[in-house]
């Protein structure tokens, strides 16, 4: 695989990597001489590999409104939205419509403020979970708060788990052009990424978690998440029919989902 030569810290991110199987896509606003976009290239060239970037949508951007439905958050959501919130899904959808549009199998897709954890694991379950790709439709490198796994399954040197429930976190994770077709299917989103993603049995979507963290998002200085602060201020509103749904929509996500969780991917 190509290295990102010694000035990778200016680049832009356009090459590709030459390998066919696989397409890496980071997901950043910045500019090119961005601190986010700076470290995302530090990050892959000591990785060893190449990729591009795909431009994000900002919370001013038309595409947020054009893509959100109201009515189905308050359906099927447990909170609102806040409008960054919808722009990173309306960001991560552009990923998958860049791997639709390759050759490729498969991509890695990356936000701007991931760090390696554990490099040489990460290249491991990279090339692990290419070997064995019909396993899996989505794999996650990182989770915020490990639960309970209800099923694990070793592939290669790599271990992968069903957690009992998904945290969130969609700071790296590998894709396969199903689950990105699966995922493009519905036209108006409700729900923040990391949150549908914890909803894959809906769309049956096979998707997996390693068992450590090898990707973190980066939390020093400008790596503060601007989207975890309007998340806060949209929750401190207390709506008390709200609540009341919400306990309604996590008692009908439970019990939906254990019998897909436990019976996913067979082995």
């Amino acid at each position: 695989m190509p290295v990102f030569s010694a000035n990778a810290e200016r680049m832009n991110l356009e090459e590709e990597q030459a390998a066919p199987e696989i397409l890496v896509l980071v997901i950043s606003i910045e500019a090119e001489d961005g601190p986010r976009r700076v470290s995302a290239c530090r990050e892959l060239r000591d990785l060893g590999l190449g990729g591009r970037v795909v431009n994000g949508v900002t919370d001013r951007d038309k595409e947020v409104a054009d893509i959100y439905s109201p009515r189905l958050n308050k359906l099927l959501s447990k909170y609102d939205l806040s409008r960054r919130e919808i722009a990173c899904y309306a960001s991560h959808r552009r990923a998958w419509r860049e791997l639709l549009a390759s050759d490729r199998d498969c991509a890695l897709i990356l936000e701007d403020d991931f760090c390696v954890s554990d490099r040489p694991a990460l290249r491991h379950a990279i090339k692990d979970c290419l070997f064995y790709a019909p396993r899996w439709d989505i794999v996650k490198f990182c989770e915020f708060r490990r639960r309970p796994a209800l099923r694990s399954v070793t592939l290669g040197t790599t271990e992968l788990v069903v957690q009992k429930n998904l945290s969130g976190g969609t700071v790296g994770y590998l894709i396969n052009r199903g689950a990105a077709k699966r995922l493009l299917s519905r036209k108006r989103v409700f729900r923040q990424v990391d949150e549908d993603f914890s909803w894959y049995w809906e769309l049956g979507i096979r998707l997996w978690v390693t068992s450590a963290d090898f990707v973190q998002h980066n939390t020093d200085g400008v790596f503060g998440s601007s989207i975890e602060q309007e998340r806060q201020l949209v929750r401190a509103r207390p709506n008390g029919a709200r609540l009341i749904w919400a306990n309604v929509i996590a008692g009908w996500k439970h019990a939906r989902s254990m019998a897909a969780r436990l019976g996913s991917i067979s082995e």
